[in-house]
């Protein structure tokens, strides 16, 4: 029951969320848990950054694994970088290892265990995007992956929008998004005091 009410909370909380400002993106720095250091934005090759903020427990975010690994992979070589971000202060990077082996996370995984990037982004769901451009100083998309699901519980057969795969195909294209913020249904980011 608990579980439920932090997960339509979070639901009211993305939904009151639609500024895009965020700090700006040139100093983007992140550790992955083997050690890695990454700054997208040095590489001349990069196009876009995504964060997708996941968690080791959430079913949701845990399913479109398949997913966002087919998306990183396909959009690699246009030169969009798929971070996951655990933002968890008590999560291990031995737990965060065990479950990019479970889900098959090939991309680069991060513990945001100050979360400070979920605050910086104003993450509050998981499975939820966040994609930067280089100099930009706002996102440009934010949200969820598809619209597999219409709320929580309500799963559909199939996803009808494909939002962040038509995202990253407006940033490849060098296009603007046409919807650059939807609404995440996932899990509750639990914030530390």
């Amino acid at each position: 029951m608990i579980r439920l009410t932090h997960i339509v909370l979070s639901l009211i909380i993305s939904a009151s969320t639609h500024a895009l400002a965020v700090e700006p993106n040139v100093d983007w720095k992140l550790t992955d848990i083997d050690g890695n250091h990454h700054e997208p934005f040095e590489e001349k090759s990069t196009r876009g950054l995504v964060l997708i903020f996941i968690s080791t427990d959430c079913p949701i975010a845990n399913g479109y694994q398949p997913l966002i690994q087919r998306l990183a992979s396909d959009y690699r070589k246009d030169g969009m970088r798929i971070f996951m971000i655990h933002s968890s202060p008590r999560l291990s990077i031995e737990e965060a290892r065990k479950h990019a082996i479970e889900f098959g996370i090939s991309t680069p995984v991060v513990i945001d265990t100050d979360q400070s990037i979920a605050r910086r982004v104003g993450a509050t769901v998981t499975p939820q995007a966040f994609v930067f451009v280089p100099n930009q100083t706002h996102l440009v998309y934010q949200g969820r992956i598809d619209n597999m699901y219409a709320g929580y519980g309500k799963k559909r057969k199939v996803a009808t929008t494909h939002d962040l795969a038509d995202a990253l195909e407006s940033v490849v294209a060098g296009r603007p998004i046409k919807n650059a913020e939807t609404i995440a249904v996932g899990c509750f980011i639990s914030y530390a005091e």
